[in-house]
């Protein structure tokens, strides 16, 4: 749709004989102008008849209306995008490629798109990837110890040392402790040295010790904020 040009409005009144109604020369040179669109651009006037005052929202950079035609071609669509189809009647179709891939660079908390299909799909051929991560070796006790974002945590320490609480949550998150020393890390449960929103519930009740190459798995739960643990 173009945008309509008008004449320059008359300064002139419109009629120079009101008793005979005879209009000035002026005004029917604005008037033919203003049918035959003359110095100016072509435009049709739309037809909207069919269409409902809800469809009819849309403008352009020149504040005209938009058709679901324009809006179809505003749209375009290309790979792996967002794409509008013109139903013909005034509506539009928004549809999303089967293969768009949103996932190709994304790394969630304990989960990385490694490996993963270009369909996005986090399992393929039945194999889930997890962040792994080997921090420093443990030479005291720790509280409020910073786990990251990490899924899998493989620690290992100089002796017996136990972990109060983790400080790296987020609700759901799930994580694997592997114990790849030789001494024992004990998991304490309900221990006071860390902050409460960092502390381990044991689902026994009891501290967990981990000895050398046994695993603890713990979940957050948001709502009690606390970390649940158990031995695998």
């Amino acid at each position: 749709m173009t945008q309509l040009t008008l004449p320059n409005f008359p300064t002139s009144k419109m009629f120079t004989d009101l008793e005979n109604q005879t209009m000035s020369m002026e005004w029917l040179n604005f008037l033919l102008a203003l049918f035959t669109r003359v110095g100016g651009q072509s435009a049709t006037i739309p037809d909207v008849g069919p269409l409902t005052a809800s469809r009819l929202t849309a403008t352009d950079s020149d504040g005209e209306i938009g058709s679901v035609t324009d809006l179809t071609d505003w749209i375009a669509g290309t790979a792996n995008q967002i794409t509008a189809t013109d139903d013909g009647d005034g509506t539009l179709t928004l549809s999303l490629p089967q293969n768009i891939d949103l996932l190709s660079s994304v790394t969630f908390a304990g989960l990385t798109t490694a490996g993963i299909s270009n369909s996005g799909q986090l399992i393929q051929e039945g194999r889930v990837l997890l962040v792994e991560n080997t921090p420093a070796q443990i030479t005291a006790d720790q509280n409020n110890y910073n786990n990251g974002s990490y899924s899998v945590i493989r620690l290992s320490s100089d002796a017996l040392r136990n972990i109060t609480g983790f400080s790296g949550k987020e609700e759901g998150q799930i994580v694997f402790i592997f114990n790849v020393g030789a001494f024992d890390i004990v998991l304490k449960h309900q221990d006071a040295a860390s902050l409460a929103a960092n502390r381990i519930i044991s689902n026994t009740g009891a501290d967990i010790t981990l000895s050398a190459d046994e695993i603890g798995f713990m979940w957050y739960d948001d709502v009690t904020d606390r970390w649940r643990a158990s031995e695998l």
